[in-house]
Protein backbone atom coordinates (compact mmCIF):
# COMPACT_ATOMS: atom_id res chain seq x y z
CA UNK A 1 0.00 0.00 0.00
CA UNK A 2 1.35 3.48 -0.77
CA UNK A 3 0.84 7.15 1.17
CA UNK A 4 0.00 9.97 -0.90
CA UNK A 5 3.57 10.43 -1.10
CA UNK A 6 4.65 7.10 -2.79
CA UNK A 7 5.89 6.31 0.39
CA UNK A 8 5.01 2.68 1.52
CA UNK A 9 2.59 2.50 4.66
CA UNK A 10 4.32 0.21 7.74
CA UNK A 11 0.87 0.56 9.77
CA UNK A 12 -0.52 -2.71 11.14
CA UNK A 13 -2.81 -4.50 9.26
CA UNK A 14 -3.96 -7.41 11.21
CA UNK A 15 -5.28 -10.06 8.90
CA UNK A 16 -6.50 -13.56 9.97
CA UNK A 17 -4.62 -15.17 6.73
CA UNK A 18 -1.30 -12.86 7.84
CA UNK A 19 0.23 -16.22 9.10
CA UNK A 20 1.82 -13.84 12.01
CA UNK A 21 1.86 -16.27 14.94
CA UNK A 22 4.56 -15.53 17.00
CA UNK A 23 6.55 -18.00 19.05
CA UNK A 24 6.53 -18.22 22.79
CA UNK A 25 6.94 -15.50 25.10
CA UNK A 26 6.34 -13.39 22.50
CA UNK A 27 3.94 -10.92 20.99
CA UNK A 28 1.89 -9.12 17.85
CA UNK A 29 2.90 -5.72 18.39
CA UNK A 30 -0.54 -3.93 18.11
CA UNK A 31 0.16 -1.01 20.41
CA UNK A 32 -0.96 2.36 19.22
CA UNK A 33 1.70 3.87 21.03
CA UNK A 34 4.53 1.72 19.44
CA UNK A 35 7.29 3.25 17.19
CA UNK A 36 6.48 2.92 13.65
CA UNK A 37 9.11 0.50 12.31
CA UNK A 38 8.08 -1.99 15.04
CA UNK A 39 5.14 -2.57 13.80
CA UNK A 40 4.59 -5.47 12.41
CA UNK A 41 7.14 -7.71 14.46
CA UNK A 42 6.99 -9.97 17.63
CA UNK A 43 8.24 -8.34 20.44
CA UNK A 44 9.46 -9.43 23.83
CA UNK A 45 6.48 -10.35 26.65
CA UNK A 46 7.37 -8.66 30.09
CA UNK A 47 5.83 -8.74 33.83
CA UNK A 48 3.82 -5.57 34.61
CA UNK A 49 5.00 -6.20 38.15
CA UNK A 50 8.92 -6.24 37.38
CA UNK A 51 9.88 -3.33 36.17
CA UNK A 52 13.44 -5.20 35.49
CA UNK A 53 11.76 -7.49 32.89
CA UNK A 54 12.18 -4.77 30.24
CA UNK A 55 15.78 -3.38 29.38
CA UNK A 56 17.10 0.19 29.94
CA UNK A 57 14.85 3.09 28.43
CA UNK A 58 12.37 0.55 28.07
CA UNK A 59 8.43 0.00 30.63
CA UNK A 60 6.54 -2.93 30.36
CA UNK A 61 2.91 -1.53 28.89
CA UNK A 62 0.46 -4.16 30.03
CA UNK A 63 -1.86 -3.22 26.92
CA UNK A 64 1.09 -3.39 24.31
CA UNK A 65 0.73 -6.80 22.20
CA UNK A 66 -1.74 -9.59 21.34
CA UNK A 67 -0.76 -12.87 21.22
CA UNK A 68 -1.81 -13.21 17.31
CA UNK A 69 -2.31 -10.32 14.30
CA UNK A 70 -6.06 -11.05 14.42
CA UNK A 71 -6.30 -11.49 18.10
CA UNK A 72 -7.97 -8.84 20.43
CA UNK A 73 -6.45 -10.12 23.91
CA UNK A 74 -3.82 -7.66 24.70
CA UNK A 75 -0.79 -8.74 26.64
CA UNK A 76 2.29 -6.89 28.30
CA UNK A 77 4.63 -6.29 26.07
CA UNK A 78 8.18 -3.74 26.12
CA UNK A 79 7.50 -0.16 24.26
CA UNK A 80 9.81 2.65 24.59
CA UNK A 81 9.73 4.69 28.45
CA UNK A 82 7.83 8.19 28.61
CA UNK A 83 11.73 9.93 28.27
CA UNK A 84 11.79 12.48 25.53
CA UNK A 85 14.03 10.43 22.69
CA UNK A 86 12.62 7.97 20.33
CA UNK A 87 15.38 5.50 18.46
CA UNK A 88 15.38 6.62 15.33
CA UNK A 89 13.64 6.55 12.03
CA UNK A 90 10.24 5.79 13.92
CA UNK A 91 8.35 9.09 13.51
CA UNK A 92 5.55 9.85 11.18
CA UNK A 93 4.05 12.66 9.69
CA UNK A 94 0.68 13.11 7.85
CA UNK A 95 -0.25 14.49 5.36
CA UNK A 96 3.50 15.04 4.06
CA UNK A 97 2.09 17.16 0.94
CA UNK A 98 0.14 20.19 0.12
CA UNK A 99 -0.51 23.62 -1.56
CA UNK A 100 1.99 26.75 -0.31
CA UNK A 101 -0.15 29.22 1.09
CA UNK A 102 -2.97 26.94 2.45
CA UNK A 103 -2.96 25.98 5.66
CA UNK A 104 -2.00 22.53 6.96
CA UNK A 105 -3.15 20.49 10.10
CA UNK A 106 -0.05 17.91 10.73
CA UNK A 107 -0.21 15.18 13.05
CA UNK A 108 3.30 13.60 13.97
CA UNK A 109 2.87 9.78 15.34
CA UNK A 110 4.38 6.99 15.96
CA UNK A 111 5.94 6.91 19.71
CA UNK A 112 4.42 7.90 23.30
CA UNK A 113 5.02 11.64 23.62
CA UNK A 114 5.43 12.31 27.53
CA UNK A 115 3.61 14.64 29.04
CA UNK A 116 4.64 16.40 31.78
CA UNK A 117 5.46 20.06 33.16
CA UNK A 118 7.05 21.21 29.74
CA UNK A 119 5.53 20.73 26.43
CA UNK A 120 6.70 19.49 22.89
CA UNK A 121 7.89 22.16 20.10
CA UNK A 122 7.56 21.74 16.67
CA UNK A 123 9.39 23.33 13.79
CA UNK A 124 8.35 23.38 9.75
CA UNK A 125 11.28 24.56 8.06
CA UNK A 126 12.23 27.98 9.32
CA UNK A 127 8.74 28.15 11.16
CA UNK A 128 8.39 27.62 14.95
CA UNK A 129 5.30 26.29 16.47
CA UNK A 130 5.15 26.43 19.87
CA UNK A 131 1.98 25.96 20.92
CA UNK A 132 1.27 22.04 20.02
CA UNK A 133 -1.68 20.58 20.42
CA UNK A 134 -1.56 17.10 22.11
CA UNK A 135 -4.80 15.19 22.32
CA UNK A 136 -3.02 12.10 23.88
CA UNK A 137 0.60 10.89 24.59
CA UNK A 138 0.25 9.38 21.21
CA UNK A 139 -0.05 12.57 18.95
CA UNK A 140 0.78 15.98 18.50
CA UNK A 141 -1.28 18.30 16.07
CA UNK A 142 0.42 21.65 14.48
CA UNK A 143 -1.65 23.87 11.95
CA UNK A 144 0.87 25.99 9.60
CA UNK A 145 0.75 27.49 6.89
CA UNK A 146 3.92 26.71 3.84
CA UNK A 147 4.36 30.41 2.35
CA UNK A 148 6.01 29.12 -0.70
CA UNK A 149 6.29 26.14 -2.36
CA UNK A 150 9.38 23.62 -1.31
CA UNK A 151 10.53 20.66 0.77
CA UNK A 152 9.79 21.97 4.61
CA UNK A 153 11.75 19.51 7.50
CA UNK A 154 9.63 18.47 10.76
CA UNK A 155 11.20 18.50 13.64
CA UNK A 156 10.26 18.17 17.49
CA UNK A 157 11.12 18.39 20.63
CA UNK A 158 10.21 18.01 24.56
CA UNK A 159 11.13 21.83 26.67
CA UNK A 160 13.90 22.69 24.26
CA UNK A 161 14.62 23.25 20.74
CA UNK A 162 13.28 20.85 18.33
CA UNK A 163 15.68 18.40 17.28
CA UNK A 164 14.12 14.72 16.37
CA UNK A 165 13.31 14.38 12.20
CA UNK A 166 9.53 13.45 11.78
CA UNK A 167 9.44 14.01 8.08
CA UNK A 168 9.64 16.38 5.08
CA UNK A 169 6.70 18.47 3.85
CA UNK A 170 6.04 19.07 0.51
CA UNK A 171 4.41 22.52 -0.15
CA UNK A 172 3.61 22.83 -3.81
CA UNK A 173 2.08 25.42 -6.66
CA UNK A 174 -0.21 23.01 -7.24
CA UNK A 175 1.76 20.27 -9.02
CA UNK A 176 1.71 16.57 -8.20
CA UNK A 177 4.44 16.06 -4.95
CA UNK A 178 7.65 13.68 -5.60
CA UNK A 179 7.03 10.02 -5.28
CA UNK A 180 9.79 9.88 -2.76
CA UNK A 181 9.65 7.63 0.28
CA UNK A 182 9.71 9.36 3.86
CA UNK A 183 12.41 8.95 6.67
CA UNK A 184 12.02 5.20 8.19
CA UNK A 185 9.82 3.84 5.83
CA UNK A 186 11.00 0.50 3.85
CA UNK A 187 12.53 0.42 0.77
CA UNK A 188 14.70 -1.30 -2.15
CA UNK A 189 17.69 -0.58 -3.44
CA UNK A 190 16.97 1.74 -6.38
CA UNK A 191 14.26 3.23 -4.40
CA UNK A 192 14.16 7.15 -3.86
CA UNK A 193 14.21 8.44 -0.30
CA UNK A 194 13.35 12.23 0.31
CA UNK A 195 16.63 13.82 0.58
CA UNK A 196 16.43 17.27 0.68
CA UNK A 197 19.65 19.52 1.82
CA UNK A 198 20.87 19.76 4.01
CA UNK A 199 19.85 16.00 4.98
CA UNK A 200 21.50 12.95 2.85
CA UNK A 201 19.43 10.25 3.24
CA UNK A 202 19.71 6.70 1.50
CA UNK A 203 18.11 2.95 1.60
CA UNK A 204 20.08 1.51 4.32
CA UNK A 205 19.34 -1.92 5.53
CA UNK A 206 15.88 -1.58 3.98
CA UNK A 207 14.40 1.37 5.58
CA UNK A 208 15.16 5.18 4.19
CA UNK A 209 17.80 6.71 6.60
CA UNK A 210 18.83 10.19 7.04
CA UNK A 211 21.97 11.69 8.34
Amino acid sequence: MKDSGGGVVDRAVPRPDAGCHCPAGQGWLLGRCAPTRELNQCVPLCDPGKPASCSKGMLCDRWAAAPFCYSAAAVPACVPGPGMGFPPETLRISPTSGIAGKAVNLSITGGSFYIGALHWLVSVGDIKLNQVKQPNNCELRVTFVPLKPGVYPVLTGYGSKPQLLAGFFTASGGAAPPKWIQPGFPCSAGDQCASPKPYACACRLGRCRCK
